[in-house]
């Protein structure tokens, strides 16, 4: 084997072992959702490292402001030399960009593609001037490498980045805090529209049907009205009907005992009787028709005479027809 061939084998190995070592280091990277009321130490703690590591790798200004939600990079411990090393020994592996940019694809991420390009999220978003690292664009250019120096410069040039972001889904959260609120708002509101409907719709319901009903009763008591006047307009017709027929049985029975007394003749005498009705003098002077010859007046004493002593002409005639004088 040549020199140079040997020299070639020493570098490839060289690379290998490096590659090897860097692989191991990405494994250990993992990441952290904060939940709400956690703070940098517990979490530190809970992954055996440091505030100032997870602050460090992270770029946060402030230790004591991070926020519910945010995803944190835990465990990125790789230093620039060995990044640069790793990435010496990988310039032909699988996934390297020799230009030093990449244009993300669907189902990219930082966090993939910080373990692909042998960086760290912060050191990505920071190249690439992303301020939130769960938003990348599919078809976006990024730049995948670049000095440590100009990605610190850049950190240190915008102290107020973090902050910012953290404005920013402070804003965001407000405002779909506010947009939930206005949705329960306006549900509400609807809700209560649909409540007042109903209520007028089942007040007019009832309406309907009250004076329905009033309108039933009042046809039922005109009808009632209607139906007693019917019967007492046929009581009466036959009070008429039955009273016409009394008349006219009194008429028929008078007649006959004035036919049967005297043949109707005013001047008929049979001894101290006299006129129509065969009166006596005395009957005569009570009813006060005395001698008189008018046919009416010896028909009303005649009259009075039957009502008072018989009640009825009818009753009279049956008395005369039995006894033959009534």
């Amino acid at each position: 084997m040549t020199m140079k061939n040997k020299l070639l084998f020493a570098a490839g190995l060289a690379g290998s072992v490096a590659l090897g070592h860097q692989a191991a280091s990405a494994d250990q990277v993992q990441q952290h959702t904060i939940k709400s009321g956690e703070t940098l130490t517990a979490i530190a703690k809970q992954y055996n490292t440091t505030v100032a590591q997870i602050a460090s790798d992270n770029h946060i200004q402030n230790i004591d402001q991070i926020y519910a939600g945010k995803n944190l990079v835990i465990g990125q411990t790789a230093s620039n030399d060995q990044k640069d090393q790793s990435q010496q020994g990988t310039a032909t592996s699988e996934g390297t960009d020799q230009s030093g940019s990449y244009t993300v694809k669907a189902g990219d991420n930082l966090w993939t593609l910080a373990q692909r390009f042998n960086t760290s999220v912060a050191n990505l978003a920071s190249l690439n001037n992303i301020q939130n690292a769960n938003q990348l664009s599919v078809g976006q250019v990024l730049k995948t490498t670049g000095s440590a120096a100009q990605a610190t410069t850049n950190s240190q040039s915008n102290p107020d980045d973090s902050q910012s972001m953290a404005d920013s889904q402070a804003q965001a959260d407000s405002a779909s805090a506010q947009s939930q609120a206005d949705s329960q708002a306006a549900a509400d509101a609807a809700a209560a529209s649909q409540a007042q409907s109903d209520q007028a719709a089942q007040q007019k319901a009832q309406a309907d049907a009250q004076a329905a009903a009033d309108a039933q009763a009042a046809a039922k008591a005109q009808a009632d009205a209607q139906a007693a006047a019917q019967t007492q307009a046929d009581a009466q017709a036959q009070a008429n009907a039955s009273q016409a027929n009394d008349d006219n049985a009194e008429h028929d029975a008078l007649q006959t005992i004035i036919m049967l007394e005297s043949g109707g003749n005013v001047n008929a005498r049979n001894g101290i009787y006299f006129g129509i009705g065969q009166l006596s003098p005395s009957l005569r002077a009570a009813y006060g028709v005395g001698d008189s010859t008018d046919y009416q007046a010896q028909l009303h004493a005649m009259q009075q005479y039957i009502a008072d002593r018989y009640g009825s002409a009818q009753a009279a005639l049956a008395h005369h027809r039995q006894y033959h004088w009534y």
